[in-house]
């Protein structure tokens, strides 16, 4: 199981209690302008890839799968070199 399939099945366990969700906003909000700024490159990026694999006759469907994977791929790559 993958850093984020873990994640995603610890966020949504009924079981965490209500409290930690008012710690966790308060964090997140304090680092989600950097955030957004940083996702706002990364979509700048995937964008002008999207244009260019649509330039060369790949189909949108694909495309969007393939990029989709590659993007999730990173995602664990950059955890697994951060442990």
């Amino acid at each position: 199981m993958t850093e984020s399939e873990q994640w995603q099945r610890s966020y949504k366990n009924p079981c965490v209690p209500k409290k930690y969700e008012r710690n966790m906003n308060e964090v997140f909000e304090s680092w989600e302008l950097i955030l957004f700024k940083r996702i706002e490159e990364v979509d700048h990026v995937l964008h002008q890839m999207s244009r260019e694999a649509s330039a060369s006759g790949v189909p949108k469907d694909y495309k969007i799968e393939f990029m989709k994977e590659k993007l999730i791929d990173i995602i664990d790559q950059v955890a697994e070199r951060r442990n």
